[in-house]
């Protein structure tokens, strides 16, 4: 009953961070609704029994990608201020729509498939599936290099000024 109720408090923050967000004018006060919706959802994955994706969730996301953002905010003149109203509302929302559209239809018309459930749910067998022949290290790899990029990027822009 009390993991129910968490689950719940821990869905409803992450709405409204995530609201946040969205509807900020300060684009760093946008980056801290970012790192509260991501512990958010950390928070979520722990209500579900995930430990190992709340792990991740935290040392990734809010770790390193957040801390990213928040330093590039900082190191950028004049991108902490308010942001600029533009012309674009509008066709953002019709592209969103558009999008939102697309996904709707291909999740409604695809097959979905069930795996069967693993046999041992423990973490050695985890880094095996992740990390093993057909596992996700390509992926991984590609985003180290972004993440390197973008701190390259950082640095370029500073050695600039």
């Amino acid at each position: 009953m009390s993991q129910a109720i968490a689950f719940w408090v821990f869905a409803l923050l992450l709405v409204v961070s995530a609201l946040g967000v969205v509807f900020m004018k300060n684009v760093f006060h946008s980056a801290l609704a970012l790192i509260a919706a991501l512990l958010m959802m950390a928070g979520l994955f722990i209500t579900l029994n995930a430990e190992f994706l709340a792990m991740a969730q935290i040392i990734i996301y809010v770790g390193a990608i957040a801390v990213i953002i928040l330093l590039a905010i900082m190191l950028t003149p004049g991108l902490s201020s308010a942001n600029r109203p533009n012309r674009l509302v509008l066709p953002m929302l019709l592209l969103c729509a558009v999008f939102g559209g697309v996904l709707v239809i291909s999740f409604t018309r695809t097959a979905w498939q069930s795996l069967p459930a693993p046999t041992s749910m423990d973490t050695s067998t985890l880094a095996v599936e992740m990390f093993g022949e057909n596992g996700f290290y390509p992926v991984l790899g590609i985003a180290g290099l972004l993440i390197l990029a973008t701190i390259v990027g950082v640095i370029a822009i500073l050695r600039g000024k």
